[in-house]
């Protein structure tokens, strides 16, 4: 049964695949420069936790918002999904 799922997996990966994993790549390059500039810590204010960090697009990728550092924030996990909230 394990070799019959293995075949699936990887067809379905692959279809969603290359755009997914050159999005992933470019913000990989460029979390140093961020998490630097945020000497490793959140950049709200008044939480400065040091960790896990999430990059936070400021201006969304649908709305014309790239990966480059400009467009990226470190946040905690806690005020990323705050922000993302849909309220």
């Amino acid at each position: 049964m394990l070799t019959r799922r293995t075949p699936m997996r990887r067809t379905r990966m692959k279809a969603v695949g290359t755009k997914g994993r050159q999005r992933m790549a470019r913000l990989a390059d460029v979390r140093p420069e961020i998490l630097a500039r945020a000497s490793g810590r959140c950049e709200v204010p008044w939480c400065r936790r040091p960790v896990r960090l999430d990059l936070h697009h400021v201006e969304r990728r649908s709305a014309g918002g790239g990966d480059g550092a400009a467009n990226l924030v470190a946040l905690c996990r806690i005020h990323h999904r705050q922000v993302d909230a849909p309220w």
